[in-house]
C-alpha cells in the first residue's frame, strides 16, 4: 500500500488515495470491562423525556439529567456506574457522538472521568452564569401585565442562589414600571405603605391584594367572583353561628315542638251538606225501629218529670 502511494505522489496532479477508514474505532467502547462489569438489566428503562444533546446547548445540564435518569430506575447501587458508562453514548447524537467515537479505546476507567472529559469537550457552549447586578437590569415594560415581569423576575432570581432578599426586594421595586396598568400601581402603593423584607411577602401581597385586578379585561368577572364568595362566607357564618349559640334547657330537651293547629270553624268549611234525616216520615223511621225489636230495646218510661 504504502509503495502504491509513492508511485501515486510521483504522478503530478494526481489524487491521493483515501486512507482505509478505522472500523475498529465503531466497535471498541472506550470504557473498560472492569469499569463496567455489570450488565443492563432488562427491565431497565430510559425515560422519553431526556432529550438527545448534540452539543449546541449546556453539558453540564445534561450529563444532571442523564444521571437522574438512570437513578430512577431502581437500580442497585453497584449497579449504577456500570449502566452510566454504557448507556452514555445512546444520548448523544452530532458532534457531540462524533466527539464520544474518537475517545480512545478502554481509556475511561469511571463515570466521573467521562463526564468530566464531556464537560471539558463542550465548555465552549456552556451557559453564562448570570450575575448577581443582573437582577437590577430586569424591568416592567410598557403593556407588560403584572403576571408576566413578576414570573420574568422570579425566573431570574431563581438562577442566584447568592442573592439576599434585600437586594431582591430593591431590584422588584425598581423594575416596577410606575405608570403601569392599575394593578401594577396599586402593588406599588401597597409597598410602599407596608415595605416588604423578603421576597414572600411580595408575592403574598400580590396574590392578596391585587391578583383579582390584574387583568382589567377579566376585572368585572373577578369582582362578582369576589362579591359571590363573600356573600357565600356570610352565609356558612351565619349557620355557624347559629348552631354554635347556646341553647337554654327547654330547647335542648324539646328540639322540636308541635304547635297545636286550631281546626276552622264548621261554618267555614264550605258549603253544608244537605239533612236528609229530618224531613224523613216518622212512621218510616218507627217501621224501620219494629223491624230491629230483638236487638233494639226501648227505654223504660221515666218516673219523674225530667224538667224539674
Amino acid at each position: 500500500m504504502r509503495e502504491h502511494q509513492k508511485r501515486v505522489d510521483k504522478i503530478l496532479g494526481a489524487p491521493k488515495l483515501l486512507q482505509k477508514r478505522d472500523v475498529g474505532r465503531f466497535v471498541e467502547q472506550p470504557y473498560s470491562d472492569e469499569a463496567a462489569p455489570h450488565a443492563i438489566p432488562k427491565t431497565f428503562k430510559m425515560p422519553p423525556y431526556l432529550k438527545i444533546y448534540d452539543g449546541t446547548t449546556d453539558s453540564e445540564d445534561h450529563v444532571t439529567h442523564y444521571v437522574t435518569a438512570v437513578k430512577g430506575n431502581d437500580l442497585a447501587e453497584e449497579q449504577i456506574s456500570s449502566i452510566l458508562l454504557k448507556k452514555f453514548g445512546e444520548t448523544l447524537t452530532g458532534r457531540a457522538l462524533t466527539w464520544y467515537s474518537q475517545l480512545p479505546a478502554r481509556s475511561i476507567e469511571t463515570f466521573e472521568k467521562m463526564a468530566d472529559k464531556f464537560v471539558t469537550a463542550h465548555v465552549g457552549v456552556k451557559k453564562a452564569e448570570a450575575r448577581v447586578n443582573d437582577i437590577f437590569t430586569i424591568k416592567q415594560s410598557p403593556g407588560e401585565g403584572l403576571r408576566d415581569f413578576l414570573g420574568r423576575f422570579n425566573r431570574v432570581r431563581m438562577t442566584l442562589p447568592n442573592v439576599s432578599e434585600g437586594m431582591v426586594v430593591a431590584a422588584f421595586q425598581n423594575g416596577l414600571n410606575m405608570n403601569g396598568s392599575r394593578a401594577t400601581r396599586k402593588l406599588l402603593s401597597r409597598l410602599m405603605k407596608y415595605p416588604p423584607t423578603t421576597w414572600y411577602e411580595i408575592y403574598n401581597a400580590y396574590c392578596v391584594k391585587v391578583r383579582a385586578d390584574e387583568d382589567d379585561l377579566n376585572e368585572p368577572t373577578h369582582r362578582l367572583t369576589s362579591v359571590q364568595a363573600e356573600t357565600r362566607k356570610d352565609r356558612r357564618n351565619d349557620v355557624r353561628r347559629d348552631l354554635s349559640a347556646p341553647r337554654s334547657n327547654l330547647e335542648r330537651h324539646h328540639p322540636y315542638v308541635r304547635i297545636a293547629i286550631i281546626p276552622p270553624s264548621r261554618h267555614e268549611e264550605g258549603p253544608s251538606r244537605p239533612r236528609t234525616g229530618t224531613h224523613r216520615n216518622k212512621r218510616e223511621i218507627v217501621y224501620a225501629l219494629e223491624k230491629l225489636r230483638p236487638k233494639v230495646k226501648w227505654p223504660q218510661k221515666m218516673s219523674s218529670d225530667p224538667s224539674t
